[in-house]
């Protein structure tokens, strides 16, 4: 009996007790009508075919081991997860051991996330072991997770397989040993299909209204593909535009790819191809949830045979209906590819759209967004001919006692049919590309930042939204905020509330502040008139912060290198540096009672009346630090 598990020293949801531990799970079970005689289910790998034979969740791993060497229990609220595997051709396992966990192991080792399960709730849980059972009669091969113990209806994801319905409440097995209690086996049941004759079929541009959610299928088009993904030998890509609605009063679960399949008129059914977001470098269109009143539009991407013709869209709705059952929706696509107009409905503003300058409270966290522009960027590697960049430029303030994020992903940008933009930073050679939103805001701080996303060039209509997630610890689901931009580029004054005097401290040159493990200080700053860079962006002007870092740990650390400097203006306006240098050369660890000497470089407004250098440490807790550089009493940031 040989387990492997992970090697890496990242965090577990498992644990091996040095003395007894007494873990009770308690499962309700549940089977729904399956059978031995329905079909196994299959795992393709590099080694050969497996086939799964059972599921279950166990109190302890391997099933009904105590406390011997290598017994293993949940951490806290979760629970283990087996699904147990052989092979499909009845071989042994032990022919295939080294091939399968060569191609199993990074999963654990390395995280990649890629061989993992995802719950009814949406919960995402790793592979976190494997596990090879040899025995007289049989070999077995086990893939071992802990997901949260209040998840259930999984479903498999394994490279290269399409996903593998674990049934609902279909699992399972427990290994207590209590006299009392039922064992129930059940085999693997395969995905729902609740297509039937006589069955309604929608078309393309119908509006179809099942329990809270709405959607309509615009269209389909062809896409020969790029440098990055092609169609097989053989196949061709089918591009389909959908909109999704939340017709509601809760917020609808993201819609995943996996509930999305494409039927040809043989019935033959096509998994969505979503190694396309991937090459893109774009995130999947329906990665975030509804909230009532919300649209959102995006395009998915089948792959399917040359010759095939006569498709339907085929949408399962269980994963957006929970706790209800779902059911298929078929839409019939149109024999030639086009689009269909967007019903009036799917164009009506959002619920409680905000104005540009408009005051937005949530918790300890008040934010406007002050207008926005567009750019293009001919030079940018990253932005295409037909694309061009439109920047948010946004404050908020912190009137709490903890320090907040507000991540740039936290802000997001679509149109009004509900198509979301990708967040690009700007790559240019420009001052508006030095601006950035802070990820942080410290109790006391007010900062002013810009965002930018990638848009077609005819884009109008556009519609920014804030995700303040839990700030407000009341609030059991994100709370969004839409802020409609209006036709044209427009900035307003920010709004009173953040001209108010900020609260959190601040420091003088040369004072020395610790920081975890590392003391520091900003020791001077200069104003070159001439650098080694070349003449800033037309009306900015070089700026050059020199900061020294000791390590007080006894050990050598690379804590030094984790705090980040940016530096902010009177306007609360962040910058990040341009470059910066350290000196000297300790390759990413400081030896212990040495000094790191490192100097950012930055380019700031010429008019900049007051500058402070802002020295931020991510680690578990953000820890902010920030230092006077100058004002009018000082050198006159000159």
């Amino acid at each position: 009996m040989v387990t492997y598990d992970d090697i890496s020293g990242n965090t577990s949801m498992l644990f091996r007790p040095s003395t007894l531990a007494v873990v009770s799970i308690v499962l309700i079970l549940l089977v729904s009508g399956c059978s031995s005689s329905q079909p196994e289910q299959e795992l393709k790998t590099s080694s050969g075919t497996l086939v799964i034979t059972d599921v279950e969740f166990v109190d302890s791993f391997p099933p009904g081991c105590t406390i011997e060497p290598g017994c293993e229990y949940p951490i806290g609220d979760h629970r283990i997860l087996v699904i147990w595997t052989e092979r499909k051709d009845g071989g042994n396992l032990e022919e295939i051991s080294d091939k399968l966990m060569e191609e199993v192991l990074p999963y654990i080792n390395e995280k990649q996330g890629n061989l993992y399960v995802i719950a009814s709730d949406g919960s995402q849980t790793n592979l976190e072991r494997v596990h090879e059972q040899y025995e007289k009669s049989n070999s077995r091969f086990a893939l071992v997770f802990a997901p949260p113990a209040s998840a259930n209806d999984f479903r498999l994801f394994w490279p290269g397989n399409p996903a593998i319905s674990l049934g609902t409440g279909n699992i399972i097995r427990s290994n207590q040993n209590s006299q009392n209690e039922q064992t129930v086996m059940a085999s693997v049941t395969p995905a729902r299909n609740t297509a039937r004759s006589g069955q309604a079929i929608y078309k393309e541009g119908e509006v179809i209204n099942y329990d809270d959610i709405s959607l309509v299928i615009l269209g389909w088009s062809p896409f020969t593909g790029n440098d990055e993904i092609k169609p097989d030998e053989g196949n061709k890509f089918v591009m389909v535009d959908i909109v999704f609605a939340n017709l509601g009063s809760r917020m609808l679960n993201s819609v995943h790819s996996f509930d999305m399949k494409l039927r040809d008129a043989s019935g033959n059914k096509y998994d969505a191809e979503t190694r396309y977001y991937y090459a893109r470098s774009s995130p999947y269109p329906f990665d975030k949830g509804l909230v009532p009143g919300e649209r959102m539009r995006g395009k998915i991407l089948f792959q399917v045979p040359m010759a095939d013709s006569g498709y339907v869209f085929v949408f399962n709705t269980t994963w957006v209906s929970l706790p209800k059952p779902g059911e298929d929706i078929l839409v019939a696509l149109s024999a030639q590819p086009g689009f269909v107009k967007l019903p009036a409905e799917f164009l009506i503003p959002f619920p409680g759209t905000r104005k540009i300058g408009d005051v937005i409270t949530n918790g300890d966290l008040t934010l406007s967004v002050l207008g926005w522009e567009s750019m293009l960027d001919e030079k940018s590697m990253f932005l295409p001919e037909d694309m061009k960049y439109v920047v948010i430029e946004l404050v908020a303030a912190n009137h709490g006692n903890k320090t907040l994020s507000i991540r740039n992903y936290g802000i997001g940008l679509k149109n009004i049919t509900g198509e979301n933009y990708d967040f690009l930073p700007l790559t240019g050679y420009n001052g508006t590309y030095m601006i950035r939103m802070p990820l942080t805001i410290a109790p006391g701080e007010h900062v002013r930042g810009k965002t930018s996303f990638k848009v077609p060039k005819e884009a109008n209509n556009l519609i920014s939204f804030a995700d303040f997630y839990n700030q407000d610890p009341s609030s059991d689901s994100t709370y969004r905020v839409f802020i409609g931009l209006g036709e044209n580029p427009l900035t307003v004054p920010a709004p009173s509330q953040f001209s108010e005097e900020q609260t959190m401290q601040i420091h003088a040159m040369g004072e020395l502040v610790q920081m975890g493990t590392v003391l520091l200080t900003v020791t001077n700053v200069v104003f070159p008139k001439k650098t080694g860079f070349g003449e800033p962006v037309d009306g900015y002007k070089w700026v050059f912060v020199n900061i020294t870092k000791q390590n007080t740990e006894a050990n050598p650390s690379p804590d030094a290198f984790f705090i980040q400097g940016y530096v902010k203006d009177e306007k609360n306006q962040y910058y990040k540096s341009y470059t910066y240098y350290d000196s000297p050369d300790y390759r990413g660890k400081v030896p212990s009672g040495a000094t790191l000497n490192q100097q950012y470089i930055y380019m700031i407004p010429k008019e900049t009346r007051e500058l402070l250098v802002v020295l931020e440490e991510n680690g578990q807790v953000v820890h902010k630090e920030f230092f006077l550089l100058c004002d009018s009493s000082l050198n006159k940031c000159e």
